[in-house]
């Protein structure tokens, strides 16, 4: 799981280096990570695969949290879109928006 969290960190990094103001980040690390090993492992573990989706969306929510300081998380499900999100819009239907301050970056 660390190694996920790791990828999980890297891309939520990448995702506001390249769109500071975006607020698609859950989509952007969903569809880099793939539900395949994560996804999986829930499922195996006895989760349903809307119960691992939703955990993997509350654990990016999580990883928000510990990465910056000012974290809006918005009320509105969002459709994926399938021309932005080809790949996620075959195993996600909604996710969660979220807004940071890239400047509230904690430092480690």
């Amino acid at each position: 799981m660390q190694s996920t969290k790791s990828n999980m960190r890297q891309a939520i990094d990448d995702y506001f280096a390249g769109t500071p103001d975006g607020l698609d980040v859950t989509a952007f690390v969903m569809d880099r990570i793939g539900h395949e090993d994560f996804l999986k492992r829930d499922v195996r573990a006895g989760k349903t695969f809307d119960q691992a989706k939703q955990d993997m969306g509350t654990l990016i929510k999580d990883l928000l949290g510990e990465m910056f300081r000012e974290v809006q998380t918005l009320k509105k499900k969002v459709a994926v879109d399938p021309v932005k999100w080809p790949a996620l819009s075959k195993w996600v239907a909604t996710y969660t928006q979220h807004r940071v301050d890239p400047k509230s970056k904690k430092k480690w």
